[in-house]
């Protein structure tokens, strides 16, 4: 098994690789398309919301969310603090 560590690593040196000698993103050429021509395409930059969405204090799907901005470190705990479901929104009991 492979430790967590070992893991970033293992990572890092590949995406190094692939940027040095393989198929390096870094030297292709940017492009505009039509949302429908885009299958198979890469972003050239992440698309950020202006905004949080939703807006409102709810939930329409099921999972977890962790903001980028958060500073996780290895073997961090996340609580959860709450539960929303359908008619009744989490509201900080």
């Amino acid at each position: 098994m492979i430790t967590v560590e070992g893991l970033i690593a293992e990572i890092q040196q590949r995406v190094e690789n692939y940027n040095n000698n393989d198929y390096p993103l870094n030297k292709r050429a940017v492009a505009n398309c039509d949302l429908l021509d885009s299958h198979n395409h890469i972003l050239a930059e992440d698309i950020v919301s202006p905004f949080s969405v939703p807006r409102q204090n709810l939930s329409a799907m099921d999972g977890y969310a962790i903001a980028k901005s958060s500073k996780l470190l290895v073997d961090t705990t996340i609580t959860i603090i709450g539960e929303s479901q359908a008619g009744s929104p989490y509201n900080g009991d």
